[in-house]
């Protein structure tokens, strides 16, 4: 892999992003894309907020399988 340095107000810009960007020149010429090393794969804004009683009502609900039990379905398929 080929290592690029970048200047110090680059790097801001890149930082910034949450999202690919396409890296152009001067020109306008499309130079290639950069994707941020810590974009989450999913968008947390989506995850709903979930209250501490809510949690301890889910772990009261019946059912439910053990590790073992999972690991034993996953061997069968």
């Amino acid at each position: 892999m080929t290592q690029v340095t970048i200047d110090q107000a680059t790097s801001e810009k890149l930082c910034a992003a949450k999202d690919v960007v396409r890296v152009v020149d001067e020109q306008g010429r499309v130079v290639g894309t950069f994707k941020p090393a810590d974009v989450p794969p999913y968008d947390p804004s989506l995850i709903p907020p979930m209250s501490i009683e809510e949690l301890r009502r889910r772990e009261q609900e019946p059912g439910g399988y053990t590790t073992e039990e999972v690991l034993r379905k996953l061997k069968e398929l």
